[in-house]
Order: C-alpha cells, then sequence, then structure tokens
C-alpha cells in the first residue's frame, strides 16, 4: 500500500498537468478559447448524469476487483492462450529490446496513458459542448464494461509473465512494486481477455475519428492505442489474442453505442438520472 500512495503522488499530479496541456492542445478549432471557469463549470453540471454513468462503471470495476479477491475461485483459461499463441513474440521483443529506459518508459505510458484518455476524453467533449459525442464515448465505455467485466470474473486469463510456470518472460512492469501496486488498485492478473486497455482507447478513437473533426486528437488517440499494444505485450502482460479480443470488442462498442435501439435504452437511463436528480 505504500508504494501504491507514493506511486499516486506523481501519477495524479501527472495526468492534471496533462489534462491542462490537453485543453490547450487539442482545442485546435478554438471552439473553448472564450469559455470560462464559469461557463465550463457549467457545462459539467449540465453533463454531470454521463459522468455519473461513468462513476457507476468505475463502482462496477472496483466490485469485480472485491470478487476476485474474495471468490478466487472461477477456473482459468490461461493454457488456452498459451496453446494457441506460445510465448516466441513476446521473448523477441523482451530479449532484442532489453534496455532498462524503455522498460520504464513504457510503464509510465502504459500507467498514464490510460487513465488521462478515459478521464480527459469525456472531459474535452463536455467543455466543447458536444453532447452527440459525449453520448458516444460515454455509452461506449459503458457497454466496454459490460462485456468486460463478466468476462474478467468467469474467464479468468493470466499475464503473460505468469505463464507456463517456469515461464522465461519476464514480469518488466510487475517487477517494479511502485507500478504493480498502481496497477492493483483497479486491476488484476487474470483481467486480461479481452484487452480493455486496448478495447476502450479502440473505442474513443473510433467515435473521434468518425464523428469529429479533430485531428490532433485523432492522430493522438490512435497513437496511444498502437504504442499501448507493443507497451502490454512488451512488458509482459497480455497475449496477442488479448489484444485482437479488445480491438473487435472496441468496435463493437462503438456500433452499440451508435445503435439507435441500443442508444435510447441508454438515454432512457440518463433521463431517470435527470428526473431524479436533486438539481434544477
Amino acid at each position: 500500500m505504500y508504494d501504491a500512495l507514493v506511486g499516486l503522488l506523481w501519477f495524479v499530479p501527472s495526468i492534471a498537468i496533462l489534462i491542462a496541456i490537453g485543453i490547450i492542445v487539442f482545442d485546435e478549432d478554438k471552439k473553448f478559447k472564450n469559455v470560462d471557469w464559469s461557463e465550463g463549470f457549467n457545462r459539467v453540471k449540465k453533463y454531470r448524469h454521463y459522468i455519473l454513468l461513468l462513476i457507476i462503471i468505475v463502482i462496477g470495476v472496483k466490485i469485480e476487483n472485491i470478487i476476485q479477491d474474495v471468490l478466487p475461485i472461477f477456473p482459468n483459461f490461461t493454457y488456452l492462450f498459451y496453446n494457441i499463441e506460445g510465448n516466441g513474440i513476446i521473448l523477441f521483443l523482451q530479449q532484442y529490446l532489453k534496455n532498462h529506459f524503455l522498460i520504464n518508459m513504457l510503464s509510465v505510458f502504459y500507467l498514464v496513458s490510460f487513465s488521462y484518455i478515459v478521464v480527459f476524453t469525456p472531459f474535452l467533449f463536455i467543455l466543447r459542448d458536444d453532447e452527440e459525442t459525449l453520448k458516444s464515448i460515454t455509452y461506449a465505455m459503458v457497454i466496454n464494461y459490460m462485456i468486460l467485466i463478466p468476462f474478467y470474473i468467469f474467464f479468468n486469463v493470466s499475464v503473460t509473465s505468469h505463464y507456463p510456470p517456469d515461464t522465461l518472460v519476464k514480469p518488466l512492469l510487475y517487477s517494479n512494486h511502485q507500478y504493480r501496486e498502481l496497477i492493483l488498485l483497479m486491476d488484476r492478473l487474470t483481467d486480461n481477455f479481452p484487452s480493455g486497455h486496448i478495447s476502450i482507447p479502440f473505442s474513443l478513437f473510433l467515435s473521434t475519428y468518425l464523428l469529429t473533426k479533430l485531428k490532433r486528437y485523432k492522430i493522438f488517440l490512435g497513437l496511444v492505442v498502437a504504442f499501448i499494444a507493443f507497451s502490454i505485450v512488451y512488458l509482459g502482460i497480455h497475449w496477442i489474442l488479448d489484444i485482437i479480443g479488445g480491438l473487435l470488442l472496441g468496435a463493437f462498442s462503438y456500433w452499440a453505442a451508435n445503435n439507435k435501439k441500443i442508444r435510447s435504452f441508454f438515454d432512457r437511463f440518463i433521463c431517470f438520472l435527470k428526473n431524479h436528480s436533486n438539481y434544477k
């Protein structure tokens, strides 16, 4: 726990600083150049129900973590993944790109980039007063987790550096106790298939790419997806099949979030939250 607290001392300020930078860099069409703090607060208040929906998902993930900790009785299917793909690609990357600086750079990138885009992307479209895109990314993230959580509970797949027991794959990320404890605040080492760290960024990328004209943010999200995919393989976390599953889930979640019938279900839930809000 001490390592996690120390890690949070640099992790949280990093996210805050990146959000401030993102507001400047990704406002390429000057959509909220003249938006003051008061107007920004009003927009956050206006779209608070979408934020609440995302908070509910965070609570659901934490409940899933508790279930994993209290009832570690669900079967592990890692052997299937190892039998299908082995670990040749992972070993090749780790052996030929072995570099202490690269390991730490990719570890920090992996830890920070996912949390950053999950927090900043909704905030970006709230500030832009773009409810249609906000709906797409919010509903897509919710759909992702509605599928991911049951998979993580009932279809355990361990990280590549833990299987088989005599594997030569090194736990490059988890060897650092601080990084490991930060990960374990929200994830478990059997929460691998599909990769949520791929599916969610890919859903955000699709929503931004297909629904907006933000060229810089499109490129940024595309690079995030690519670098996360490389990082999670190199660091001894995910199987290639996890990434493929994540891409498929991300695409499906984007489609579902923009399907009229499915979207209407979430719209009704948002209306329910609005009608039961204590605020006018």
